[in-house]
Order: C-alpha cells, then structure tokens, then sequence
C-alpha cells in the first residue's frame, strides 16, 4: 500500500509540476576573493601589527637621524652703551671730556659633541631594530595567512550548510504534500492509520532537520560576517 501511495504521490508531483518555494530560505554569498580582502582590511588584530611595525619604521628613521642629537648651535647678540672720561692735558690746562660708545657684540658657534657609548653601540643598536622590524613582518604574514585560512574554511562551511538547508527545505516541502496527500486518502479509507501516522511522523522530521540546518547556517553566517567586518551576501 506504501508504494502504492509513493507512485501516486509521485506522479501527483509530475502533474502538478515542482512545489512552489516558501520562504526563501537560501542566499547568495559575495565572491570569496572580495570577503578576503574585506577580513584583512577590518581585521584589528591586522591593524594592530601594522601600527606595531610602523612605530618600528620610525624608531629606524630616528636612529639615522641621531648624528642631529651631536651637533649644537650657539649664539648671542648684545647691544650697550659705555660712558668714558676722558682727561686730557694740554699744556697746563686740562681738558675733561665725556664720551658715550656704542658696542654690539655678536657671537656665533657649532659645537659637536660624541657620546663614546652611543658612537661604539650604534651599529648594534640599528641591527636589533631591523631585527624586531623582520619579526613584525613574519608576524604579519602569519597572521595574514591564519586570517585567510579561517575565512576560506568558514566560507566553504557556510556554502555547504546553505547546500543542505536547500536539500532540507526541498525534503521538508515533499513531506508536507506527501502528508497532505495521505490525509486525503486516509479520510477516503484508502490508507490505513498506520501508515497514515508514518507519513505524518517523517513530515516532523523533515521539519526538525530543516531547523537543525536553518540553526547550523545562521550561526556559520553569523561567525563568517564578524570575521570578515562586513556584509557576505551577494
């Protein structure tokens, strides 16, 4: 009787053509290239290495430029005026006389100065800054790498949860014409109760494992779109 009713369902099915779709319960997701580019533009952890091996840039730079800390320039300028008296004798009368000088006074100088210390660590000073500078771009490249591997591993998982909520959501909307079905002919007493039932129950487990998908895709959707900082549907 069983096969009976899955013959007639089945050809019911190719007479009436394909079920008509529900909710869409399926989406698009934006090209994996473009969600790459997304994850390492928005990632902090990115940003934060970035900022990391820029500061270490400047500490190099600054390095180059410490002959500036050895140099000095000096100077003073000064503007008075100087009253002398003068005593002059001339003969038997004597001449006193005040006379007021104006002095400017410039002085001008470049003094250099070589710390021994500095002069004999420099060099070894420059080198373990390049060296912390190769390890923050290592560091960067590792970080890329994990980045674009987690992002390509959730963006698989993600496509194959949406394949099998489709799958789900197809076998859910079989069952549901195949219960509508059964009923017809279980009120015409063409089905017996059992069979009735079984029919009903593989109906609520088509439903439960469309949840169980629609659940699993959301949360992989959710995890995919933190990870990449924007939207993932197309």
């Amino acid at each position: 009787m069983m096969q009976h009713f899955l013959l007639l369902l089945i050809g019911s099915m190719v007479l009436l053509g394909p079920v008509a779709a529900q909710d869409e319960v399926v989406f698009d997701l934006r090209p994996l290239d473009a969600l790459l580019q997304d994850a390492e533009r928005n990632s902090p952890v990115l940003q934060l290495e970035k900022i990391d091996a820029e500061l270490l840039y400047s500490d190099l730079r600054l390095l180059k430029k410490e002959w500036a800390n050895y140099l000095a320039l000096s100077g003073s300028y000064q503007v008075g005026n100087v009253q002398f008296i003068d005593n002059l004798s001339s003969g038997s009368t004597p001449d006193v006389r005040t006379v007021t000088r104006e002095n400017v006074f410039a002085v001008a100088g470049v003094s250099l100065r070589i710390p021994l210390s500095d002069f004999l660590t420099k060099s070894e000073r420059r080198r373990q800054v390049e060296l912390r500078l190769d390890q923050e771009r290592f560091d960067l490249q590792q970080k890329e790498f994990e980045l674009r591997q987690l992002v390509i591993r959730q963006y698989n998982d993600l496509q194959r949860a949406l394949r099998i909520l489709e799958i789900r959501d197809r076998d859910l909307r079989f069952h549901e014409l195949a219960t509508e079905t059964a009923e017809r002919y279980f009120r015409e007493g063409s089905m017996k109760l059992d069979e009735y039932t079984s029919t009903f129950n593989k109906s609520n487990e088509a439903e439960i494992r469309l949840a169980e998908a629609q659940l699993d895709a959301q949360l992989l959707y959710l995890l995919l779109k933190e990870l990449v900082g924007a939207e993932i549907k197309a």
